[in-house]
């Protein structure tokens, strides 16, 4: 029996390379947010940028990691309502996608989630 390699699928370089500019923004974003939590809203800012990239390249699961990131960054502030709003965003769209209940990514959003609500 013969076995043939299957073979990557080959991403546009144009995607590659948004992809990889959506992770230098949301990186960007969490690395102020860490750093200094005054610098909120220049992080919201480089995080939803990041965000509105990975829409419009129509990348969901990028879009999805940028509104944990924007909920965990808003969470550094102290801004607890629009923490909570982000992530549950994106916990509605990681079961829209029909992630695993025990995937890492919706479970840390759930932590987060969690957190925030008993400090109400």
């Amino acid at each position: 029996m013969a076995f043939r390699m299957l073979k990557r699928p080959v991403l546009p370089q144009d995607f590659k390379a948004r992809a990889l500019q959506w992770l230098a923004l949301v990186a960007r974003g969490r690395i102020f947010a860490e750093a200094d939590p005054t610098q909120v809203e220049v992080a919201k800012g480089y995080i939803r940028e990041g965000i509105s990239l990975a829409e419009k390249i129509k990348a969901k699961p990028f879009a999805v990691h940028g509104y944990l990131f924007l909920g965990e960054v808003l969470e550094i502030a102290s801004r607890r309502e629009e923490a909570l709003e982000s992530l549950k965003k994106d916990e509605e769209m990681y079961l829209e996608m029909k992630v695993a209940t025990d995937s890492y990514w919706l479970n840390r959003a759930r932590e987060a989630l969690a957190r925030l609500q008993h400090t109400s």
